[in-house]
């Protein structure tokens, strides 16, 4: 019947937490991770809402308590990639870039990624020109002029921390209105060297030596074109599912999330999907918890009356 019970794809909070239950249940499962435990939440230096902790907890922490959690339960733990997948038959068939594996069960749990502005040049630039995060990144470009990419209070408050270490910063939003709430409106407004660039977007970014030396930047309206001396690009737009593999094995959104049904069922028989993949996440921590368990009460459902039935696992 397969190698294992249920396969899940994916080591962040979501894939963690299905692994976990799905053991519980008593099923033998395989947790497949590419790069490391804990996903994007390992990166998050203060979790404020995870009950239990009142001060809060970091997310390599919560991450790390929660693998010893897994492995002490006897989930096996291969770090490999999915490269293919074939969800057509009862028995699921999942490749990697090390070995292949077949079960009649699959919990997709691949998280998100960070949604790219679009240039040429930027994956070469990531981490020398082109970063994610003010907080953790803005010492590198003290002193600098600098550009930050996005809208709404994400992109304002990256904007609003490099103004403290930087000389200027721009401020380029494609969106027409920049959809931030009061308070982080009126802290732009409020600031001397920040400059808003609405219906904009980068259409080139020339390297530099060490960082970049300038973009280029389009105007989405009037399509005029301007070169500006930056040398750094935060990028502060929403984060997209990380579901590039799946295409043509489930249905999904326009914007790659997985569609799912009440109990986490993809359009797959035996294939449901957990946390920030699925359409409509919330991104919480708590609510990939409660996806990775909801999904692996589902699919042990599912062992139970329509592949083993009533069978002992």
């Amino acid at each position: 019947m397969g190698d294992y019970d249920v396969l899940v794809i994916g080591g962040g909070v979501a894939g963690m937490s299905a692994a976990k239950k799905a053991k519980d249940h008593g099923l033998s499962v395989l947790l497949l991770e590419a790069l490391y435990t804990g996903g994007k939440t390992v990166k998050t230096e203060v979790i404020s809402d995870y009950p239990g902790f009142p001060e809060g907890i970091s997310g390599e922490k919560l991450t790390d308590l929660m693998e010893e959690a897994v492995r002490s339960r006897g989930v096996k733990i291969l770090h490999e990639k999915v490269t293919s997948m074939d969800f057509s038959e009862p028995l699921k068939h999942v490749v990697t870039d090390r070995d292949s594996y077949s079960t009649p069960a699959v919990i997709i749990a691949t998280g998100i990624r960070q949604r790219e502005i679009g240039l040429t040049n930027e994956r070469a630039l990531s981490g020398m020109g082109v970063f994610h995060s003010a907080e953790r990144e803005g010492f590198r470009v003290a002193g600098k002029t600098v550009a930050v990419f996005g809208s709404g209070n994400a992109a304002v408050t990256e904007a609003l921390i490099l103004s403290e270490k930087c000389e200027k910063v721009y401020l380029i939003s494609p969106d027409t209105i920049l959809g931030a709430s009061k308070k982080y409106s009126d802290s732009l407004r409020r600031s001397k060297n920040i400059t808003l660039c609405p219906e904009t977007l980068i259409a080139n970014a020339e390297e530099g030596i060490f960082l970049l030396e300038s973009v280029t930047l389009i105007n989405r309206v009037t399509t005029e074109f301007k070169v500006l001396p930056i040398e750094a690009i935060f990028v502060a737009s929403n984060p997209e599912p990380d579901s590039d593999v799946l295409l043509g094995s489930v249905r999904m959104t326009d914007d790659g999330a997985v569609i799912v049904g009440s109990d986490l069922s993809t359009s797959a028989e035996g294939v449901y999907a957990a946390g920030a993949v699925r359409e409509g996440s919330s991104y919480t921590v708590v609510d990939a918890i409660s996806d990775g368990f909801r999904a692996a009460d589902s699919v042990n459902t599912y062992l139970v009356e329509k592949v083993y039935k009533g069978a002992t696992l």
